[in-house]
């Protein structure tokens, strides 16, 4: 009679490809850098001078960003 040997099923990792970085400037002032998952900035706002004003605008960006277009304007018309 053969053994059946159970195989280790590996877990899933949850892999999220981008974050959003908060940090305070030297001026006591916000902003936020996009991140990508190799460490790269993709992305830096504007400087806020209130952290819920910039809490405001990454939660904004998460809602928005999946159904942003693109507008390529290097072709020429």
């Amino acid at each position: 009679m053969l053994k059946r040997r159970r195989r280790r099923v590996p877990q899933r990792l949850e892999v999220h490809p981008m974050k959003f970085v908060m940090k305070k400037t030297s001026n006591n002032q916000y902003r936020f850098n996009l991140v990508a998952s190799n460490g790269q900035v993709v992305a830096t706002s504007e400087t806020y001078t209130r952290k819920a004003s910039a809490l405001d605008t990454i939660e904004s960006m998460r809602k928005n960003v999946a159904s942003a277009t693109i507008d390529d304007q290097t072709t020429a018309a």
